[in-house]
C-alpha cells in the first residue's frame, strides 16, 4: 500500500467486474454471466471479458426477468469452473473493483473455494473496492447508492442495467468520476480509508494470521475459509441473539483495526459481516 498524500503508481491498474446470477445467494445460486473491463486512470480499457456460464440449474423466470438471460441462452456455454481460471488471469495484479463489491466477490469465491482442491486454483489477493461504499463517503446524501441511481446522479450513461458489461461499465465510469473527486494526488490508501475497509479478493495471510479465540477456533477458521464449509457460530449481538447460527465462511474484510467475517447466513440467507471479536463461540 502507499504512503498517504503520494502518487501511487499502482493507480494506473484496474479490472471493474460484475456477475449475473440465478439468485442472491453465493451457497444456493449460480452465475450466469460474468464480464469485466481492464483499463487504466485515465478510462482507457486495456481489455475487456465477457462470458456467458451455464449454471448447472434452472434460472428462475424472475431472474430471467431481471437480466434477460435464460436457460436457451446459456444452454450449450461452458461451466464456470472452466471459466473461473481465465478470470483470475485477466484480473492478476489488478485493483478490482465492483459496485456492493461483497456480493459479486461472494459469488466468484464460493465456487471458487469449491474447485480449489480439484483445480489447484488459489484465490488471489487481489484489493477490491467498493463503487457504493466510495460513492457514499464522497458524494454524501444521496437518496439511493444503487447502481442505475449513481449512474443517474454523476452523469453516467448507463444502456443495458442487469446485463454484466453494461454495468461494468457504468461501474468504472462511476469508479474514475469519484476518483476525479478525490483529486490527483489521490493513493490507494486514501482509497481504503474512504472505501470504509479493507477488502481482499481471499483472505491474505496477514489477515489469517491475525484471527482470534485461540488455536482452535483459528485451525476451524482457517479451514472452512479455504473449502467455503459451513459451520456453526455463537455470536453476541445482532438482532437473532447470541445463539447457533449455521453461516458459510468466505473471506475477511478488516475495519477500524478490527477483522470481520464475510459469511453467508444460512438463517437469513444472505452474505453478513460478523465482527470476530464478537464470535463467542465456532
Amino acid at each position: 500500500m502507499s504512503t498517504a498524500g503520494a502518487p501511487n503508481p499502482t493507480l494506473h491498474s484496474f479490472v471493474a467486474f460484475d456477475t449475473e446470477t440465478t439468485g442472491l445467494s453465493p451457497v444456493h445460486d449460480r452465475i450466469v454471466e460474468l464480464a469485466a473491463v481492464a483499463f487504466r486512470r485515465d478510462g482507457s480499457e486495456i481489455a475487456v471479458f465477457e462470458r456467458l456460464v451455464n449454471p448447472g440449474i434452472p434460472i428462475p423466470p424472475e431472474m430471467t426477468k431481471i437480466h434477460g438471460i435464460s436457460d436457451e441462452m446459456v444452454a450449450l456455454e461452458p461451466a464456470l469452473e472452466r471459466i473461473l481460471p481465465e478470470f483470475m488471469e485477466f484480473s492478476r495484479d489488478a485493483v478490482m473493483v465492483a459496485h456492493n463489491a461483497p456480493y459479486d466477490v461472494s459469488m466468484l469465491l464460493v465456487p471458487l473455494l469449491g474447485m480449489r482442491d480439484r483445480s489447484g486454483v488459489v484465490p488471489p489477493e487481489n484489493l477490491v473496492l467498493d463503487t457504493c461504499s466510495l460513492a457514499k463517503s464522497t458524494f454524501p446524501g444521496a437518496p439511493s447508492y444503487r447502481l442505475q441511481k449513481v449512474a443517474h446522479m454523476l452523469g453516467v450513461r448507463h444502456e443495458q442495467a442487469h446485463r454484466a458489461l453494461s454495468d461494468v461499465r457504468a461501474c468504472k465510469e462511476i469508479f474514475l468520476k469519484i476518483l476525479d473527486a478525490c483529486g490527483p494526488a489521490i493513493t490507494l490508501e486514501d482509497l481504503v480509508k474512504r472505501n470504509g475497509s479493507e477488502l481482499h479478493f481471499g483472505a491474505t495471510r496477514e489477515m489469517l494470521d491475525r484471527l482470534p479465540g485461540g488455536a482452535r477456533q483459528a485451525a476451524l477458521l482457517r479451514e472452512a475459509l479455504r473449502t467455503a464449509s459451513d459451520v456453526l457460530i455463537r455470536y453476541q449481538g445482532g438482532s437473532k441473539g447470541p445463539g447457533p447460527r449455521r453461516v458459510t465462511p468466505i473471506t475477511l474484510q478488516a475495519q477500524a483495526g478490527a477483522l470481520l467475517l464475510v459469511a453467508h447466513c444460512h438463517l437469513d440467507r444472505s452474505i453478513k459481516n460478523f465482527r470476530l471479536d464478537h464470535v463467542l463461540e465456532i
